[in-house]
């Protein structure tokens, strides 16, 4: 078989840009997503010594679709909060 001959493809100025923004919001989330799981695993620990803490319990009627603010669907806590 023979190779067809082209020329290389660079992402161009406007593409890196929306790159940059890309990565930007997505380090973001996942800061938002560390922090959350932080808080949970505070929560557990004080549930298991007594202490007053309250775990958010899942309603499965939540509409996802509904959220305006993912990183904030209620009492801080982001939508990705109970991913596994």
């Amino acid at each position: 078989r023979e190779m067809s001959n082209f020329d290389p493809v660079t992402p161009g100025r406007a593409f890196q840009a929306e790159w940059a923004k890309w990565q930007k919001q997505l380090r973001e989330w996942r800061q938002s997503y560390d922090d959350w799981c932080q808080v949970i695993q505070q929560l557990q620990e004080w549930d298991e010594k007594g202490v007053h803490g309250q775990l958010a319990s899942i309603d499965p009627n939540f509409d996802v679709f509904a959220v305006e603010n993912i990183m904030d669907i209620g009492e801080g806590e982001p939508l990705s909060g109970n991913f596994e």
